[in-house]
């Protein structure tokens, strides 16, 4: 009996001596599997976008109508250095231009591979950095249109009929770019009555307009007239063409040059 018990007392002692050896080795995986931390040790670090927006976006340098060289940025602050990618985009969410440059200023500009039309634009997506910041877009304003119409009687006065104007304009000069210094408008009035005039508010910044009074507003033939208050100007077309003669083109300036017949001031 005595031998038994010595026999099943060394086969559990084989097994604790085990157990231990294998918890043992189990430590020393563990142990094994630690950060050895010597010298200054371990930083653990995140990064963050700069800004997480949305950023304000506008069309920027005008180039003619609603047709624009660039995109303005509002407040990347915290984000200097940075680089800025923009990718202008259309309603169907195709790439109309992109732009890079360095974030620092506010707002920042951002100039694009090539002019967009600003109409069509849906929105821009933005990179700063390595991250992708939401934006917003807001495009040309809608305000009262710089050239109108006003129907009026063979004395000169108004007759309070109906008078519509559709005007285009396009760029003459630049003096320096982008700075227009010259602007020529062409214009078609719908009327029923023969005698109207159109007038030209050269103040208006609408879809480009200059926004400054012109030194020169000439014309090729019609309107044949034409007085300036200010950067307001009122043509008067040559009534012998009769109502036939409601289209027109005329040019105003404030470099120093001219066109066609001066009209004023």
């Amino acid at each position: 009996m005595t031998r038994g018990r010595s026999a099943a007392s060394r086969r559990w002692a084989i097994i604790a001596t085990g157990a231990v050896a294998l918890s043992l080795a189990g430590l020393a995986i563990v142990s094994a599997a630690q950060l050895n931390i010597t010298g200054t040790g371990v930083a653990l670090a995140s990064e963050t976008r700069c800004t997480n927006g949305p950023i304000a976006t506008t069309p920027e340098t005008l180039v003619t109508g609603t047709t624009y060289a660039a995109v303005s940025l509002a407040a990347l602050t915290g984000c200097d250095g940075l680089s800025v990618q923009v990718t202008v985009y259309d309603t169907s969410g195709n790439s109309m231009v992109t732009g890079l440059t360095t974030a620092g200023a506010d707002p920042l500009v951002v100039t694009t591979s090539g002019s967009y039309d600003a109409a069509n634009v849906m929105g821009v997506a933005l990179l700063v950095g390595t991250w992708g910041v939401p934006t917003t877009w807001t495009g040309p304003p809608v305000e009262i249109a710089p050239v109108t119409c006003t129907s009026l009687n063979k004395n000169g006065h108004t007759t309070g009929q109906a008078c519509d104007v559709i005007a285009t304009w396009s760029v003459v000069a630049y003096n320096p770019w982008p700075t227009v210094s010259a602007i020529g408008i062409s214009y078609a009035v719908t009327t029923s009555s023969k005698y109207w005039q159109v007038e030209i508010d050269f103040s208006n910044t609408t879809t480009g307009f200059p926004g400054w009074t012109p030194t020169f507003v000439g014309s090729n033939g019609n309107p044949i007239s034409g007085t300036c208050a200010g950067p307001l100007f009122v043509g008067v077309p040559n009534y012998a063409w009769g109502t036939g003669a409601k289209t027109g083109y005329v040019v105003g300036r404030n470099d120093g040059g001219s066109y066609g017949t001066q009209l004023c001031p």
